[in-house]
């Protein structure tokens, strides 16, 4: 892959997509749409920009296909938003199949923490501090919900260096 402004591009675009709605969903408790479609269509102009080869290709669209899957299940299981169940897919293809395990344990790392900080705020009980989000507001509920775009959106991040993108970057 060029070092130039394609190489650039493929190191910016998904960091900063993450980001984005990891922001999003902590002040909002909703991952738009757009956003999910965002990732998605900026996979897809990458893998033109970077020239990925189609054997690395189908290892990415299976690890997206299989969280698409487990991120759907986990959405009627009723532990997941449809926003979060769509990013989760997004994410991995552009993780690809060869960092989806470091993704998958930095996400749920990052989501055991965020459980964490919401059961603590919640214990501590700073509801006359709430000038935030929807979700430091929604803690004092007796459902406590997890913005956990936030999670994938680190675990996403921190996988991001394993990835074939980066690899052949090198």
């Amino acid at each position: 892959m060029p070092t130039t402004l394609s190489g650039l591009l493929v190191l910016t675009v998904f960091p900063i997509l993450c980001v984005a709605a990891g922001i999003g969903d902590f002040l909002t408790m909703r991952i738009p749409n757009w956003l999910n479609g965002a990732l998605i269509v900026a996979f897809v102009v990458m893998v033109f920009v970077a020239g990925m080869p189609f054997d690395v290709l189908k290892w990415h669209l299976a690890a997206g296909g299989l969280l698409l899957v487990a991120g759907i299940t986990l959405f009627f299981a009723i532990q997941f938003g449809g926003g979060d169940a769509k990013m989760l897919a997004a994410c991995s293809l552009w993780i690809g199949w060869s960092a989806l395990v470091p993704f998958l344990i930095y996400t749920a790392l990052a989501g055991g923490a965020l459980a964490l900080i919401a059961i603590l705020w919640r214990r501590i009980g700073h509801e006359h501090d709430m000038r935030g989000g929807v979700w430091l507001r929604g803690l004092f509920n007796k459902e406590v919900k997890i913005p956990y775009g936030v999670a994938i959106a680190i675990g996403g991040i921190l996988s991001f260096s394993e990835t074939w993108w980066i690899k052949s970057m090198i």
